[in-house]
């Protein structure tokens, strides 16, 4: 039986309905069907908060259930928990990024959207069923490497020497066992190679190629009159995407082109998911960045480096346009309840759930004047707690600013790392300040700088010195 029949069998046995059983382990009622209906699986996270609750909500059974028995099952159920997600992620980019992969061609042959594919190179998005998906995407690889004579380089990147004559289907088994590789003796991804991922994706990504891509140079910002002054309550998952894009609807609209404030502690993974939300999202975003605002945003950091790299990397094509101004929490704030706001100048958002029960959300969104003097507060208050994650500047060397900012706390000469001295970081620049900041330039036709103030980010960074010029990034370049 597969997780939804033993997760049903079990709910049946106990007896408890996806109600009950998403109020006693916290996640929201779509999740808990979308669990039984085998639509998805849950991480390990929610694998424990799932087994917990059955087993609390089992005490009150009239039937004796063995609970030990039903974890083991629940657990054997899914075989793929033990992949490691970053790990997968990069073994995945590393095959895409290395060998002449059409990306569009990989997601038809193996019958994924090429969305889907770029989320889980980026490391946002997971595949359900791991094994499954490994074995599509090595069918796709072996035949490309068997037609296109590039063995000798999947042997760089596997690891392992092949024989040029190998077959179809062994090559394909040795691909797909290779993504799936987990061994919890092996230490996870270093933070030196989570940062040399990072500064790789950064040093390949072109900006005005990106944007041709997008069609950004085409993309026209609306210019419709706004409503009277207003507000609205939104509700539950669904209100939350409606809530997110009436508010960048509004900002783009608006006449006030002074910079737009987000933050937000309540679960992204399900809206997400949607991808007609995703590029409802990203379109209204666009539009915003068109119009020349600037955005501040706090990111949730509080999750291992490596993944935390991953979700920057993300970011590299807004960064990329000097108009993202990113912070963090040193102390995530605790307490049962998440919040979320939104603010731009003549529109606000709020909003908050229990615990990562959508289901229980409540926003509301306002244009009027008196409700966002509050809400202001509100972000003055959670951006004064805030320290800066990654500044952007665009023009010349920012030493001037940093200068004037840090004053006696920055050294009076950087130690700098080059292309020259290390070929891994094409068009990079990394001058490093002691352990007060880091300034990581690209070289462009209008020089972008990504000034570095975490301080683990700052530490990874001057990992970078001591190696040898000939050192091998974290994957293998083309």
């Amino acid at each position: 039986m597969d997780f939804s029949q033993i997760l049903n069998q079990y709910m049946e046995k106990i007896p408890c309905s996806a109600k009950e059983l998403a109020e006693e382990c916290g996640l929201s009622a779509s999740t808990i069907s979308r669990y039984r209906s085998g639509q998805r699986t849950p991480s390990k996270t929610d694998l424990l908060l799932l087994t917990e609750a059955l087993v609390r909500l089992s005490k009150n059974s009239k039937e004796s259930v063995d609970t030990k028995k039903m974890q083991e099952a629940l657990r054997q159920a899914l075989p793929n928990l033990a992949v490691d997600k970053a790990s997968f992620s990069g073994r995945f980019s590393a095959l895409i990024r290395t060998l002449p992969v059409n990306r569009k061609a990989l997601a038809a042959d193996c019958g994924y959207d090429p969305s889907f594919l770029s989320k889980i190179l980026s490391g946002d998005r997971a595949p359900a069923d791991y094994t499954a998906f490994a074995k599509s995407v090595a069918d796709h690889i072996a035949g490309l490497c068997l037609k296109e004579g590039q063995i000798g380089v999947l042997c760089e990147i596997i690891k392992e020497d092949l024989d040029p004559a190998i077959g179809m289907e062994p090559l394909a088994d040795k691909i797909a066992s290779w993504l799936l590789f987990t061994d919890e003796a092996t230490p996870p991804v270093s933070e030196l190679e989570a940062t040399q991922s990072f500064l790789k994706k950064l040093a390949e990504f072109d900006l005005n190629d990106y944007m041709k891509r997008i069609h950004f140079d085409k993309l026209i910002v609306p210019t419709l009159p706004l409503q009277a002054k207003s507000s609205k309550a939104y509700a539950g998952l669904e209100g939350m995407k409606k809530a997110e894009l009436e508010f960048l609807r509004r900002a783009v609209l608006s006449t006030a082109t002074g910079p737009v404030w987000e933050y937000s502690s309540l679960p992204m993974e399900e809206p997400a998911s949607d991808e007609a939300f995703s590029k409802k999202w990203m379109m209204r975003l666009a539009m915003l960045l068109k119009k020349g605002q600037h955005l501040h945003i706090i990111h949730d950091i509080n999750r291992p480096f490596a993944e935390m790299m991953l979700g920057l990397e993300s970011w590299i094509p807004l960064y990329m346009t000097g108009l993202i101004h990113s912070y963090y929490f040193k102390t995530p704030p605790s307490g049962d309840y998440r919040h979320m706001i939104r603010l731009s100048g003549d529109c606000g958002m709020s909003g908050e759930c229990m615990g990562a029960d959508l289901s229980t959300a409540v926003f509301y969104l306002t244009t009027k004047p008196e409700e966002l003097s509050g809400m202001r507060k509100r972000k003055d208050a959670y951006f004064r707690q805030a320290s800066p994650l990654i500044r952007v500047y665009e023009g010349p060397d920012p030493e001037s600013v940093l200068r004037e900012s840090k004053k006696e706390d920055l050294p009076s000469q950087p130690e700098v790392i080059t292309d020259s001295q290390n070929a891994f970081y094409k068009n990079i620049r990394i001058a490093l300040y002691g352990d007060v900041c880091a300034v990581i330039s690209k070289e462009t036709e209008t020089p972008i700088h990504l000034i570095v103030e975490h301080p683990l980010l700052i530490g990874a960074l001057h990992q970078l010195k001591d190696l040898p010029a000939d050192a091998p990034g974290p994957f293998p370049n083309p």
